[in-house]
């Protein structure tokens, strides 16, 4: 359209100059030459215009589209480093569990030193009474088990995860991990979308673990499973605890951003 306008114009300049001259009587071989030249150097500068609008458009047209990829690529980097910073945060728990557990392990091989190992029942004396107690070990290896449940879970098995979860707290209520335990229960349900199921598991760790290192994951996922459920007001009163109690975690943090929409 540009090209074809400024050709027109150029034409018409020249038609009314070389009008003019013929009325003026004098039109000479020599100018209608000087005209013709004249025009095709005004037809080249035009097409060299035309050239650079559409070069420049072309380019315009290249950034833009470079712009979107680029934001599209921040974004999706953006959901990738908070995976990534979910995930570290798990194994960062999980690492706590293990030192926990270990300490815990070589206290009590301190204390009854010299007991054979596979023992199912083991004599401990009672105070003020002559008769021993029957002090009953789990049936099962409770570090493996806690293990190979956790294994299911980061398998995305969840629903023989919680089978073997649970099959874990009721073997070994005393056991160094159950705390954890119950909170992956809830992390299992709540990947199973059943949202019910996972604001009990969770309401029960933070009612009866009140020091549990799991506390601030377990209440932005209540938190979370309120606001699936549409208690939105729960949801909200949740976050706000998090916000207060808890400011300095990611969940803290992302509960900042989450309130807002509540």
């Amino acid at each position: 359209m540009i090209k074809q306008k400024s050709f027109i114009t150029a034409v018409f300049s020249m038609a009314v100059i070389f009008i003019a001259l013929s009325f003026s009587g004098c039109v000479t071989s020599r100018h209608i030459d000087e005209l013709k030249a004249e025009h095709r150097e005004i037809k080249t500068l035009i097409t060299d215009s035309a050239d650079k609008v559409d070069n420049m458009e072309k380019v315009i047209i290249e950034n833009a589209e470079a712009s979107k990829k680029l934001r599209n690529d921040i974004s999706g980097s953006t959901d990738q480093i908070q995976e990534q910073i979910d995930a570290l945060l798990e194994n960062y728990n999980e690492l706590l569990r293990i030192v926990n557990q270990m300490s815990v392990e070589l206290r009590t091989k301190r204390v009854v030193r010299g007991s054979v190992p596979g023992n199912t029942v083991e004599q401990k004396p009672i105070e003020n009474n002559n008769r021993p107690k029957e002090v009953i070990k789990p049936s099962v290896d409770c570090g493996n088990l806690y293990d190979d449940s956790f294994v299911l879970f980061r398998g995305e098995k969840y629903e023989e995860a919680i089978t073997n979860f649970e099959k874990y707290i009721s073997a070994c209520p005393s056991h160094a991990s159950v705390e954890n335990a119950h909170y992956w229960v809830g992390e299992c349900y709540y990947a199973l979308e059943k949202y019910v199921e996972a604001s009990e598991k969770f309401e029960y760790l933070l009612k009866n673990f009140k020091s549990t290192i799991n506390a601030s994951r377990a209440l932005y996922k209540l938190a979370r499973c309120k606001q699936e459920l549409g208690k939105n007001k729960e949801a909200k009163k949740l976050f706000q605890k998090l916000i207060d109690e808890y400011p300095e975690t990611l969940e803290g943090s992302q509960a900042k951003d989450l309130i807002k929409d509540l």
